[in-house]
This record gives structure tokens, C-alpha cells and sequence, in this order.
């Protein structure tokens, strides 16, 4: 006691200064790239073979009269900062949406949209060192369709350098699911190549697809049926294959038929693929994907992922070691707004850093893009809303968070148990090509489970015995109790 007063002592151990702190967040605080009181949309972002990260959207240039003309605009993310945003392509019917982007092996970028008035879809390009000026793209061009108006295209970048786009015509006649090609960089273009028959499967409107090429070569699509009732999501989701660069294609087997408001497939190597897809929020939003170790022959269902709160956009993406990582903006129960990061283990998905989203935007995000770039930095862009609530203005944002993936070796793919000749596969049912020559298919579907049915992939390798197997024990078992049925009446009979 020292002048009627307590006196306290404490101490701790220095010898490991580290668990004094939280460990440091592993996401970079969410930067604004851009903001307008106009119409932003669509936004694109991916990176070219340098790590550079490019960026693209669809804005109207008149925020007072949004409906007089669209623009392209673009951002690059130079290694230090996000640029100036520009516009850079004027498209031809003055309106831009459903906004494609692409990079080849040459850091050549390619551009795809779609014209609202003119049903057109245009494409242009630039090298990716000289993307950020405006007069170093070619001058937009229309791209091959049949008669009709043409929607949701979408450019992949295949295999030695060939172009991909898929597309939709999406009511009348004619209606349809399309591909062209290029193999000399967008100079020339194949005629359009029929994909899917919408009019004779008697499909009302054909939605958006998503391409995706195994390294063996063989195309792989997932693509969306609608209604007129929900134009704006999907209906159900099929998914079919063409092992001759999209001469013919396999019979169309059903995925999901409940609605779907994102989805995307994805080829990891020459077997693997993925394919996921969120749920309607409406009914009840959660993210589901499958894995295919057999180049899209059967499907295995991973447990669907849900979060708790009121989920947002979503995006799928594989990184330069071809680990898979899902993002998802959604919020909490607390009203905070998250991002949430999902790494694919092989066999089950693992929740990563949450990153807190900038809290003076209070609304949810209403569109995200990710990519990873081959420096490991994995960047997630979404498009935000605000109302001032003292103008009622409202305020979109491009906004921007980082983090730089941990350095390990690339995830090691599962190998698929060999199926045996009398053995039928689970989901999805061999794909056999129907080539026709004209590239028209059956539209004949495999029956599918309506909701797939959650699989664990825990224990895969643990093959259930087959029949012959039972058969032995069960064989066993009776022969055991015979023997001691047996021994008992001998015994009694001794025992006289």
C-alpha cells in the first residue's frame, strides 16, 4: 500500500512480438477507380501475360439524357495505380452493353458488345501497351449473324492464338446459339456455326453462354434458357461439348432448371473442369458448382455455399497455378457490406479473408469481375450505387479491392475412380457427338435432377463394394452360422 492506493504489476513474454497484434488484413483497404452520376454498367476486367489489369465498361455519356449514347470506357491498373479513366470506343449505333473482353498470347486485347438498335455485335482491338489511348483501337466492326437481331456475345481466347464468340440469337425465327472463329487475330471471321436449334427445341428465348477449351482442344459450353416471363434470368442451364473445334456438338444435357442469375465454366487442365452457378436470390440464393475430372463426361456436386445475410454478385476465376478461387459480395446480418473469398481445395471449398467493403456506400454491389494476373495479385471490381440522401442524387462507383495470393504449389486434382464397363455414371450421362455435318444437334436431354443433390467430396476415393463383394459376405456370414448350429448339435449329442 502506498498512500492508501493499490499497487498493480503485470508482465508478459517478449520473446515472440508477433502475437502482440492481429495479423495484418489480407486485403488491400477498397479503392474508388471511378465514379458518375450517369449509368455505368457491365464491367469487365482481366489481365494480360505482363500483370497488367485492364478494365472496361459501358457509360453513358450524357448523364441527363442516358438513353442518347453509350461508350466503352477503360481503366488500366499500371502496377501502381488505376489510370485516368477513358473513353475509348464509340460504337457504331451509339449503345454498348453485354460488354466481352479478351487477351491472347501476343497481349493483343480484343472487345466484344452488343448493339441495342441495330442487333449488330461489334468487336474491336489494340495492343495492350497502347490500350489506353483511344486512337490506337481499330475502328469497330460488325461481326458475322445470321438474320436477326444478334445478343450476349462472348470472346474467349482459344488455343494457338484462335478467337472465340459465341452468341445469341435470342427470339423469331432463326433463334439460336451461335459460334465464329478467327485464327488470324479478328482479321477474318468463319461463318456462324449453329450450336443449339432454340426454334426446333421449341425454347422461347435463348440466353447468354460461356465457353470454356480443355487443353486437349475440345469446346465445352454452359449456356441459359429463358422465358419471357424472367428474360432478365435464366430459366434452367445446359451444357454440351464438341470435340472437333465446333464442327458438330454433343446432345445438350440439363444442368439445373431452377432460375440462375450468374454462372461460368472453367478448364483447368486437359480433364478438369468446373462449372458453378448462383440460384436466384428470390427463391433461395446459394452458389453450387461441380467438378468434372473427365473432361465433362459425368459431374461431381460439391456442397452448395451459402452465406448468412443477403448475398450479391459473384464471380468464378482460376489464378496462374490453376487454383480456383469464388468471390461474393453479400450483407451480413449487421448491415456490413463483405466481400467473401472461397479457395477449391480439391475436395471441399475453404472460406478465406472476408474484406470489409467501403463503409460510406451502404447498398450492395449490383455487378463484380475478378481476375488473378500471373504475378499472383488477385483484384475483385464491383459496381456500387449511392443515393444522396439530402439531393437524391444517385452516384455509381467502380470500386476496387486487392490481395496478393499466398505462394504455395498448384492444387493437386483428384483422380476420378475408373469406371467399369456395366457401371453408369453419376449426373450427367457419356456425351456422344451427333455430327451432323451442319451443325445442327438433337435437342434431346439426358434426364438430370432437377436440384442437384449436395455431394461431399470427402472420402471420394472410397468406392462403395460392388455387388460381388456383398454377395462373398453375405455367402460368409451363412456359412458361419451353419458351422455353429452345427457345433451345438454335436455337442448336445455328446452330452446323452
Amino acid at each position: 500500500m502506498v498512500g492508501n492506493k493499490d499497487v498493480w504489476a503485470t508482465f508478459r513474454d517478449t520473446s515472440d512480438i508477433d502475437t502482440w497484434y492481429p495479423p495484418p488484413q489480407a486485403w488491400q483497404a477498397p479503392d474508388v477507380i471511378t465514379d458518375s452520376t450517369g449509368h455505368l454498367q457491365d464491367p469487365v476486367l482481366i489481365s494480360d501475360s505482363t500483370g497488367l489489369f485492364h478494365l472496361f465498361w459501358s457509360q453513358s455519356v450524357d448523364p441527363e439524357k442516358p438513353d442518347n449514347e453509350w461508350r466503352i470506357f477503360y481503366s488500366q491498373f499500371d502496377g501502381s495505380e488505376w489510370l485516368e479513366p477513358v473513353g475509348i470506343l464509340k460504337s457504331p449505333d451509339k449503345f454498348a452493353n453485354e460488354i466481352s473482353a479478351a487477351v491472347d498470347g501476343n497481349r493483343k486485347i480484343y472487345v466484344t458488345w452488343h448493339g441495342k438498335e441495330s442487333g449488330e455485335i461489334y468487336f474491336a482491338w489494340a495492343e495492350a501497351d497502347k490500350a489506353y489511348s483511344v486512337f490506337e483501337w481499330s475502328d469497330p466492326q460488325s461481326l458475322p449473324h445470321p438474320l436477326g437481331k444478334a445478343a450476349n456475345p462472348s470472346i474467349y481466347p482459344g488455343l494457338n492464338n484462335t478467337l472465340y464468340v459465341t452468341f445469341a440469337i435470342p427470339i423469331n425465327e432463326g433463334r439460336g446459339l451461335y459460334l465464329i472463329k478467327s485464327t488470324d487475330q479478328g482479321t477474318t471471321w468463319s461463318d456462324p456455326q449453329l450450336i443449339f436449334d432454340g426454334a426446333s427445341a421449341g425454347w422461347d428465348i435463348v440466353g447468354e453462354a460461356h465457353l470454356a477449351q480443355t487443353d486437349d482442344g475440345n469446346l465445352h459450353i454452359l449456356f441459359a434458357q429463358k422465358s419471357p416471363d424472367s428474360s432478365q434470368i435464366a430459366d434452367g442451364l445446359f451444357y454440351s461439348n464438341s470435340i472437333d473445334d465446333g464442327a458438330s456438338w454433343a446432345t445438350p444435357t440439363l444442368v439445373i432448371d431452377q432460375p440462375v442469375v450468374a454462372f461460368q465454366i472453367l478448364a483447368s487442365d486437359q480433364l478438369t473442369l468446373h462449372r458453378y452457378w448462383q440460384t436466384d436470390v428470390s427463391v433461395d440464393s446459394s452458389l453450387w458448382h461441380e467438378v468434372s475430372l473427365d473432361a465433362g463426361l459425368t459431374w461431381i456436386t460439391s456442397a452448395p455455399i451459402s452465406v448468412l445475410g443477403t448475398p450479391g454478385p459473384s464471380d468464378l476465376v482460376l489464378d496462374s497455378l490453376n487454383r480456383l478461387h469464388l468471390l461474393q459480395r453479400f450483407t451480413d446480418i449487421q448491415g456490413n457490406e463483405l466481400l467473401q473469398h472461397w479457395e477449391w481445395m480439391g475436395n471441399s471449398w475453404e472460406s478465406l479473408d472476408n474484406q470489409v467493403e467501403n463503409p460510406q456506400i451502404s447498398t450492395l454491389a449490383s455487378a463484380l469481375t475478378a481476375y488473378a494476373n500471373s504475378e499472383g495479385r488477385l483484384d475483385v471490381v464491383t459496381l456500387e450505387q449511392q443515393v444522396d440522401p439530402n439531393t437524391g442524387v444517385l452516384t455509381n462507383y467502380l470500386v476496387t479491392s486487392n490481395r496478393f495470393l499466398d505462394e504455395q504449389v498448384p492444387q493437386v486434382t483428384p483422380v476420378a475412380p475408373e469406371l467399369k464397363p456395366t457401371e453408369t455414371p453419376t449426373l450427367d450421362q457419356p456425351i456422344v457427338p451427333v455430327g451432323t455435318g451442319q451443325g445442327t444437334i438433337s435437342t434431346e436431354t439426358t434426364p438430370i435432377p432437377a436440384t442437384p443433390t449436395p455431394i461431399s467430396f470427402e472420402g471420394m476415393d472410397v468406392i462403395s463394394p460392388p455387388t460381388s463383394s456383398i454377395v462373398f459376405l453375405i455367402v460368409g456370414a451363412v456359412s458361419a452360422l451353419v458351422v455353429m448350429l452345427l457345433l451345438i448339435l454335436f455337442m448336445r449329442l455328446r452330452g446323452r
